[in-house]
């Protein structure tokens, strides 16, 4: 939980995947999708999900009250990921 008055920004989510990138066949199957639950909207918005980068996370995203960012990712298919970290700046 953040201290009372902070405000954590300019989330962003970090996956190192040690298995590659992912991509779609071409049925489609495979694209790993990734959503953010809005707090304001009280609904899972789409995030452009990296698989081996960094995925921008909004600002909507984050719980104002605590700081709790939720992250789903799914897929049609397989996938398989590596460790994820989180990162922001708490103002």
């Amino acid at each position: 939980m953040l201290a009372q008055g902070a405000h954590l920004t300019n989330v962003t989510i970090s996956n190192n995947n040690p298995y590659g990138a992912k991509f779609a066949g071409t049925n489609g199957g495979g694209a790993v999708k990734g959503q953010a639950w809005d707090w304001a909207a009280s609904s899972w918005i789409a995030v452009s999900y990296q698989d081996t980068g960094t995925t921008s996370i909004p600002d909507s995203a984050v719980n104002p009250a605590t700081g709790e960012v939720r992250v789903k990712l799914s897929s049609d298919g397989q996938f398989a990921s590596g460790f994820f970290s989180i990162s922001g700046n708490v103002k």
